[in-house]
């Protein structure tokens, strides 16, 4: 399904998150799908990702990460501008509870941890507004 949303037949998304485990687990759902994926284990080292990696699609982004978590990340690029890409917070259930369930602004949205490929894909086409 990706396909609609690019000229290409695949998305390059990065993943940010410090779980090895999670990183090879959403990998594997996204490559499955036909997508390029790169990842980094912390805000920070995402924005290395970021500046040396240019088209970059999505970014699912984990909330909960040392040296610079999620928000963190958010907050600096609100700031500095560093760029212009949509991304999916991955955050706990158990975090999401007192939150209601619509997109944070329109290109920055949530999905519950853990979710399913097909939660994923389906989160992923409402951000793009696309073959929901």
């Amino acid at each position: 399904f990706f396909f609609f949303f690019t000229d290409k037949n695949y998305m390059k998304i990065l993943i940010v998150d410090d779980s090895k485990v999670n990183l090879i687990m959403i990998s594997k759902m996204l490559e499955s799908l036909g997508n390029k994926v790169l990842i980094a284990n912390n805000g920070h080292d995402a924005f290395e990702v970021i500046n040396n990696n240019p088209l970059i699609d999505l970014i699912l982004l984990d909330l909960d990460m040392p040296v610079m978590d999620g928000l963190e990340f958010l907050k600096k690029n609100s700031v500095e501008s560093i760029f212009d890409i949509p991304v999916i917070m991955m955050i706990p259930e158990k975090k999401l509870k007192n939150n209601n369930s619509g997109p944070i602004n329109s290109s920055i949205d949530y999905i519950s941890k853990p979710f399913t490929p097909l939660s994923l894909e389906n989160k992923m086409k409402e951000l793009f507004n696309c073959c929901a």
